[in-house]
C-alpha cells in the first residue's frame, strides 16, 4: 500500500506514490544513499547532494503522477532550481517514510488481570466484603 504525496511544485503539479512502509531493499538502498552523502566532502553542493540521493528515492517511488514529468531514472533529474526542490522535497518524504519503516513496532501494553470467575465468587461470599450493618 502506497502512501500518495501531494507536489509542492507549480511546474510539475501532481501526486507521487511512495512505497509504504518499504521493503527492505529499498530501506537497504536509503541506507547505502546516506552513506554516500556522509563521505561527501563538506564543502559540496546542494545539487551534488540531492543527486546522491536520488537513486535510492528512485528505489521508493511507485509512480510519478506529475503533470509534465519525463524524468523516468535520477539521471534525468531536471538541474533546475524548481528541480532541486522537487528533490529536496522527494529526499525529505523518503527520509520520513524510512523512519516509520525501520521504527520498532509499539509495545503492546499489558492488559489489567481480570479475576476469574471463581474468583469473583469467593470474594462476593466473603464476609469481609459484606457490608457492615451500624449498631
Amino acid at each position: 500500500m502506497g502512501k500518495v504525496i501531494a507536489s509542492p511544485s507549480q511546474r510539475w503539479p501532481g501526486t507521487v506514490t511512495l512505497q509504504s512502509p518499504l521493503y527492505l531493499p529499498q530501506a537497504a538502498a536509503w541506507e547505502a544513499a546516506l552513506g554516500v552523502v556522509e563521505d561527501l566532502p563538506a564543502r559540496v553542493t546542494h545539487r551534488t547532494y540531492l543527486a546522491a540521493l536520488l537513486p535510492a528515492v528512485y528505489a521508493c517511488i511507485e509512480r510519478f503522477d506529475l503533470a509534465g514529468w519525463q524524468a523516468s531514472s535520477p539521471d534525468q533529474f531536471p538541474p533546475t532550481d524548481e528541480g532541486v526542490e522537487l528533490a529536496a522535497w522527494l529526499v525529505k518524504e523518503v527520509a520520513v517514510v524510512y523512519a516509520e519503516s525501520v521504527a520498532p513496532p509499539p509495545k503492546a501494553s499489558t492488559p489489567t488481570p481480570m479475576p476469574t470467575p471463581s474468583e469473583s465468587m469467593a470474594m462476593a461470599e466473603s464476609p469481609s466484603a459484606a457490608p457492615s450493618s451500624a449498631s
